[in-house]
């Protein structure tokens, strides 16, 4: 407990000393060499547009060799961590068919034991933290343990020091002066702490002016694509009336809050949002833009879909009980009707078979109201084996009865399989 408490606090310091990312790299592996007390160590980070895995840093043990390397998607004992998302202790990497002999660490004979963690964002992999050393056998689950702790905040030291780095890129290139750097700079620190919905920020003028990752993550509009533009083509024809009065209301200095609406994704998709928005100022006090909070709200109306479906399911169910009660009092009349008219008539009598035929089907008759029942009450049908062949004799029995004319052609498949199923309603 001790030691991760330790781990804890120096992650958290190296988090807050520095948004370099390289500086943040550097800590954070002097950090597992130190506390781990292994020879090397090093992170690989994913490139966003060719999926390949690059060693950002490395130290100790052939770590000026290794910087630099790129693995492809799923190559390695890093790149089968990054795949699959999980963490891999491989106790003599010359054994393990996952590693690969070319890139991995370029481990020497002297090299065996690899443990390889993911760094996670919201669940996405970033990249991987990896300590090697020489003894095969070396790692156990508590060292494990220890670098999945690290890998926790190292991710987040990491995520914020590449977007603060990608941010830093865009202020060099609108090249504002030094006030407006400063001020972007505070500004999007801000942003860029971890927040589930989706932020955009406009200017007066309702261009683009910042987009948080959870925007791009559910959206697919990156800042790149619209810094200084209008998102125009983000509002469905249908929803321009209430986003209008919306933006109106937000340009009076009034906040919006939970207004239920849809917007696009860049795929076209509609997507359900719940918005919210409000004025932001500039330190003169003077109003400077809007920030609107998009919250993604599909999986609520999917519940409140299947929630409105159960009721309707529910309210067929009373009715089908309700119905399955009056007709089987009917049936109930009918047999009872039959059975008196039977007495009348001697076993060889030709009404006396047609008239235990009725029974026979007035009971079938029964037996469905029972299944009505069953549906009403939770669709509690009586299955058991059947023979097929059997039912659709007895049945064309039934038919051929009805009318002279009808003539019943037969053609069975022989030893055919029983199926499990309701008789009554099959």
């Amino acid at each position: 407990c001790d030691l991760e408490l330790k781990l804890h606090n120096q992650a958290s310091r190296a988090l807050n000393s520095s948004l370099n990312l390289d500086y943040v790299l550097a800590t954070v592996l002097e950090e597992v060499r130190g506390l781990m007390d292994v020879v090397g160590s090093s992170i690989w980070l994913t490139d966003e547009k060719t999926g390949d895995l690059i060693c950002r840093q490395a130290t100790g043990a052939h770590g000026e060799t290794v910087r630099g390397w790129r693995l492809a998607p799923g190559k390695g004992l890093a790149g089968w961590v990054a795949r699959h998302g999980k963490s891999l202790i491989s106790q003599d990497s010359y054994t393990d068919e996952r590693h690969y002999k070319e890139v991995d660490l370029t481990i020497g004979r002297d090299l065996h034991s690899v443990l390889t963690v993911p760094l996670r964002i919201k669940g996405d992999v970033i990249g991987v933290v990896q300590a090697v050393d020489m003894v095969a056998g070396r790692f156990e689950k508590v060292d494990l343990k220890l670098l999945e702790t690290l890998a926790g905040s190292a991710a987040i030291a990491i995520e914020n020091a590449r977007l603060y780095e990608e941010a830093q890129k865009e202020i060099a290139v609108r090249k504002k002066t030094e006030k407006a750097l400063r001020e972007s700079e505070n500004r999007y620190r801000t942003v860029l702490e971890a927040n589930p919905d989706s932020v955009i920020v406009y200017d007066m003028e309702g261009k683009v002016t910042y987009l948080n990752p959870t925007f791009t993550r559910v959206f697919g509009w990156k800042l790149e694509d619209r810094f200084g533009k209008k998102m125009d083509m983000f509002v469905p024809e249908e929803d321009w009336p209430d986003t209008k009065l919306m933006i109106k209301k937000v340009l009076a200095g009034e906040n919006v809050t939970g207004i239920e609406t849809h917007r696009y994704s860049k795929e076209g998709h509609i997507i359900p949002v719940s918005i919210s928005g409000a004025i932001y100022k500039d330190r003169d006090g003077n109003p400077a833009g809007c920030v609107v909070n998009l919250r993604d709200i599909s999986e609520q109306k999917k519940l409140e879909a299947q929630i409105q479906q159960s009721q309707k399911m529910e309210a067929i169910g009373t009715l089908a009980g309700g119905i399955a009660h009056d007709y089987n009092n009917l049936l109930m009349g009918i047999l009872g009707n039959v059975s008196l008219i039977s007495l009348d008539f001697d076993s060889d009598h030709p009404y006396y078979k047609k008239l235990k035929n009725i029974e026979k089907h007035v009971r079938s008759g029964a037996d469905l109201t029972k299944q009505l029942l069953g549906f009403a009450k939770g669709g509690k049908y009586e299955v058991k084996p059947v023979d097929i062949n059997d039912l659709l004799e007895r049945s064309s029995n039934m038919f051929s009865r009805t009318r002279k004319e009808i003539r019943i052609h037969k053609k069975y498949q022989k030893n055919i399989w029983s199926i499990e199923a309701d008789l009554s309603q099959i």
